[in-house]
């Protein structure tokens, strides 16, 4: 689950087990909150960054901070790529998945 946490880049939902597909979306559905926090916190690290290299880049992060931030986890979930991603590739592998209403 680190690649959830540290956002690899390269990371691919083709590139997981069955069984490595079940446990994120589990592990996903458990921690929405923590997630949810870590992406504000690199939107906010990415807006820093950003403004001292380019204005436009600086806008768009900050656009998706404020509307990341105003919309409630749960509701936040059901857009994030990376899960989307993850449900997809299940929804593929005709994959039994048991969610919390997500």
């Amino acid at each position: 689950m680190n690649w959830l946490i540290e956002r690899d880049e390269n990371f691919k939902p083709e590139q997981l087990s069955d069984e490595q597909i079940l446990q994120s979306i589990q592990f996903i559905e458990n921690k929405i909150e923590y997630l949810y926090h870590k992406e504000l916190v690199r939107l906010e690290k990415l807006k820093a960054k950003a403004i001292i290299k380019d204005l436009e880049q600086f806008r768009n992060f900050q656009e998706k901070y404020y509307s990341t931030k105003s919309i409630a986890p749960d509701v936040w979930l059901e857009t994030w790529e990376i899960y989307r991603g993850i449900l997809n590739e299940a929804e593929k592998r005709n994959l039994l998945i048991r969610t919390n209403n997500y």
